[in-house]
């Protein structure tokens, strides 16, 4: 089974529709990511009916260690970069 995994550092003021658009952002740039290679895993996860779970990380360390080990093992991956338009800091992962 192909799932695709959101892992989200929640920010004490981050609010739910925060939440919710950073996670949205990752799904979308691992999916683009994956349609431009035309990779077969994007395949896979559409024909188990694109599973998806977001998780909370602790802190940013745990989050960019927990995507090195990720892409060092070969799994798709994309990290989302804020911009600072809304209500997070700009440059917040």
């Amino acid at each position: 089974l192909t799932c695709l995994t959101c892992l989200v550092c929640f920010i004490a003021s981050m609010p739910p529709p925060s939440v919710t658009g950073v996670a949205s952002h990752a799904t979308l740039g691992v999916f683009k990511k994956l349609w431009r290679r035309r990779d077969p895993v994007l395949r896979s996860w559409e024909d188990c009916g694109q599973p998806k779970i977001t998780l909370q990380v602790g802190s940013e360390s745990a989050l960019l260690g927990i995507y090195q080990t990720a892409k060092d093992n070969g799994v798709p991956t994309f990290i989302v970069v804020d911009a600072g338009r809304t209500q997070i800091a700009p440059n917040t992962r």
